[in-house]
């Protein structure tokens, strides 16, 4: 079951790169990320993006919005880091609903930032992993190919 999971998230990944490579230069190549109504140069991202082609602007924000429950234990963390002349990490944080706050509710989201400082394309690879344990195949992933123009 873990393999067809694992085997599922690498065939999107596969699609979304090919249909990418497919389409250079074309407006309307399947993209990823909405534009952030609180700031035009953040573009916001989620779980379901995964597998996705997000296209940036230099110096625009990627934000990236995923679940994360702090009482697992669990956190998540970039698997490796992008290409930093593309995409630079820029902090994260952990984020709850004025509903979630006043339950004092032990789930959340975790909020990754990533500056987008050059042209090109890199792959984000996070996982949502216990710290100081290592990769495992049973945690969690996200990946997305970043174009940044």
């Amino acid at each position: 079951m873990l393999r067809r999971r694992i085997g599922r998230v690498a065939l999107a990944l596969i699609a979304g790169l090919a249909a990418g490579w497919t389409l250079p230069g074309c407006s309307a190549a399947p993209s990823s990320g909405r534009a952030n109504a609180g700031a035009s140069n953040e573009v916001l991202v989620t779980a379901v993006d995964a597998g996705s082609v997000i296209e940036l602007k230099v110096g625009q924000l990627l934000l990236v919005e995923l679940p994360e429950s702090p009482s697992s234990g669990r956190v998540w963390q970039l698997v490796r880091r992008p290409d930093q002349l593309v995409l630079m990490p820029d902090g994260n944080k952990f984020d709850q609903t004025e509903a979630q706050k006043a339950r004092e509710d032990l789930v959340g989201t975790q909020v990754l930032r990533f500056e987008a400082v050059g042209e090109g394309e890199t792959i984000l690879s996070l996982a949502l992993v216990r710290p100081g344990t290592g990769l495992s195949t049973a945690d969690e992933r996200w990946m997305g190919q970043i174009r940044v123009r």
